[in-house]
Formats: structure tokens, C-alpha cells, sequence
């Protein structure tokens, strides 16, 4: 059976967007990968949305594609908090996190509204996250990958992130030079730090080395 991976897309455009890219390399080395678009992923209807449904909705994707335990999560910023949460149900065996936000325990069943923007906007309010506590229970393997240029999520959430892993079986946190938040854009516009990505998951999910 190959490998399946699961991603799950940040607030913005829908995974088949982003991350067509990634899935097609990823066959290549015999890895599955399954997308979804979370409900109201653009337009007016995400108002009607909010974390906690899109972990629902998460929930609903893992059982429709017949996805076995133990799970390979992928997820792109708020996306990197539902497949964080998702390790309070599952277990998971490898999780790629790129450019993971995380957010304060009193945003979760807000809906995407102006109080949902009030409460993350709120200055340091992520560092209320249970994305932390969740994480120092995991013991699979962790690459995170963020920008050095991102200009969203803070570097010590970052630095927090990885201090929260201490019984990850593996653990590492790839900063890549003069990228942005917009990591996945970035990633296929310059093809070295994208074979390098494609190979570091690579190396988890199917044991591929260098």
C-alpha cells in the first residue's frame, strides 16, 4: 500500500491551488496525497466557518478517503493548527507544518467574523494556544517549514513550536531564505529549495535519504 498524505490548506484559496505542485512531486516518490477544500475556504461564506468546523470537516475528509492510522499530516498555516489538534484524535506518525499558525483557545468556535479577528489580532494572543500542550504529548516525527521573510507568523512561535517537541521521535525546523508567508507561491517559482522540501518529506513518510 503507498503512503497516503493528507493536506490541509490555510484560510485562503483551497489546497488544489496551493499545493497541486507538492502532490505531484510527491507521487513521483510513490507518496498518495489527498486534498479538500474546507467549507466557505473563500468568499462570504467563510463567515460561516470557524477552527473548530474545520477540524469537523477534517474529521469527515480522514473517513471519506478511507485514510489509515497511523495518519501523515500535512498542513499550511491555519491548517497547521487543524492538523495540530487533529493529534488529540488520531494517531499521526509524521507531521509537515508549513508556515503553522496557531491560535488563542478562545478563537475555536468563534466564526470567521470581526470577533474572531479581534481575538487573534490581539497582540501575543497565539501564545494561548493549546497547540503547544498538545504538541509536547507527540512522538512522531516533525519538520516545520517557514520563511525567514514571513511576515505573519512570529519567529518566537516558531522557536516555541520546536521547544513544545521534546518527545517527537524527530524534529526539524527549516527556515528558507527570502521567503514569505506565501510559502507554497514561493516554493514553485525556485526549484532548488522545492526539490529540497519534496525530498525532506520524502525522507519521513517513505524513508528516502539523501
Amino acid at each position: 500500500m503507498k503512503p497516503q498524505m493528507l493536506f490541509l490548506h490555510g484560510a485562503g484559496t483551497s489546497n488544489k491551488n496551493k499545493v497541486g505542485y507538492l502532490k505531484k512531486l510527491l507521487g513521483g516518490k510513490n507518496i498518495q496525497s489527498y486534498t479538500f477544500n474546507f467549507s466557505g475556504h473563500s468568499g462570504k461564506g467563510i463567515s460561516k466557518s470557524s477552527l473548530e468546523r474545520r477540524i469537523k470537516e477534517a474529521e469527515v475528509a480522514i473517513k471519506s478517503f478511507n485514510l489509515k492510522e497511523p495518519l501523515n499530516l500535512c498542513g499550511s498555516s491555519m491548517g497547521g493548527y487543524v492538523a495540530i489538534k487533529l493529534l488529540e484524535q488520531y494517531r499521526v506518525e509524521n507531521l509537515i507544518l508549513f508556515a503553522p499558525a496557531v491560535y488563542d483557545t478562545r478563537a475555536f468556535d468563534v466564526p470567521f467574523s470581526a470577533k474572531f479577528s479581534k481575538i487573534i489580532r490581539k497582540k501575543d494572543s497565539w501564545r494561548n494556544s493549546d497547540a503547544f500542550k498538545i504538541l509536547r504529548g507527540f512522538a512522531g516525527n516533525v519538520v516545520v517549514f517557514i520563511g525567514d521573510k514571513d511576515e505573519v507568523i512570529p519567529r518566537e512561535l516558531i522557536k516555541l513550536l520546536g521547544a513544545s517537541l521534546g518527545k517527537a521521535k524527530f524534529k526539524e525546523i527549516m527556515y528558507i531564505p527570502n521567503c514569505p508567508h506565501k510559502i507554497h507561491g514561493w516554493l514553485q517559482q525556485n526549484n532548488i529549495w522545492n526539490e529540497r522540501v519534496n525530498r525532506k518529506i520524502a525522507s519521513l513518510v517513505v524513508g528516502l535519504r539523501n
